[in-house]
C-alpha cells in the first residue's frame, strides 16, 4: 500500500462524513451552533415567531411533522402566557374554530393540563380565533424547566383536525425581543 492512501482513504471519509452528517448537501450548515439553531437548521421557518416568541411545530398525533401549522408562546414575568396559532412559515396567524388549546405538563409519572381560553374571538357562524391566553405562574415555571424535569405538548384542534407539538427546552436568556 502507497504512502498516499493514507491521505486520500482518510479524505474521503471526511468528505462522506461532511456531506451526509447533517442531512446531505441540501441542508444550510449551522452558524455557530446551539440547541437553537440545531432545531432550527433544517427548517425555512424564521428562529422566532412574528410576536417574538417560542416556536412549537405541530404534527398530527403520531405523525411526522408536515410543517403545516405552528404555534408560538410567549409569556410575562406575572404568569400570563400567550399562545398564536401559526401557519407553516410560521409567519402569518390562522384562525381556528377551536374555543381553547391546551397545555399537557409531565412531571415523573403525572400529567397535568392546562386550558388556554381564545381571545379575540370573531362572533357568527363560523366563529374563530387565532390567540390563546391563560394566566398562571405555575404552567409558567413548568414552561421554564422542560428539558430538565418536565416535558410539555401543546395539544390544538385545528377546524375538525388534532394537531400537537412538543416543547423545546426554553432559553431565557438567548431570547431577542422577549417581553421581560
Amino acid at each position: 500500500m502507497s504512502r498516499y492512501h493514507f491521505v486520500i482513504i482518510p479524505g474521503l471519509v471526511l468528505i462522506g462524513l461532511s456531506l451526509f452528517g447533517c442531512g446531505g448537501p441540501n441542508k444550510p450548515a449551522k452558524n455557530g451552533g446551539g440547541k437553537a439553531e440545531e432545531h432550527a437548521h433544517d427548517h425555512a421557518h424564521a428562529e422566532s415567531g412574528p410576536h417574538g416568541g417560542h416556536l412549537v411545530e405541530l404534527a398530527e398525533p403520531g405523525q411526522a411533522i408536515k410543517e403545516e401549522y405552528h404555534v408560538e408562546w410567549d409569556h410575562e414575568e406575572n404568569g400570563a402566557i400567550t399562545v398564536w396559532i401559526l401557519d407553516g412559515a410560521a409567519k402569518k396567524t390562522v384562525p381556528i374554530s377551536a374555543d381553547s388549546v391546551f397545555i399537557d405538563i409531565t412531571a415523573g409519572d403525572k400529567t397535568q393540563g392546562y386550558e388556554l381560553a381564545a381571545v379575540d374571538r370573531t362572533t357568527g357562524e363560523k366563529a374563530s380565533a387565532f390567540k390563546f391566553e391563560l394566566t398562571s405562574k405555575e404552567l409558567l415555571g413548568k414552561l421554564e424547566t422542560v428539558g430538565k424535569t418536565v416535558t410539555a405538548k401543546i395539544r390544538v384542534d385545528v377546524n375538525g383536525k388534532a394537531y400537537e407539538g412538543k416543547f423545546e427546552e426554553h432559553d431565557e436568556h438567548g431570547h431577542a425581543g422577549h417581553k421581560h
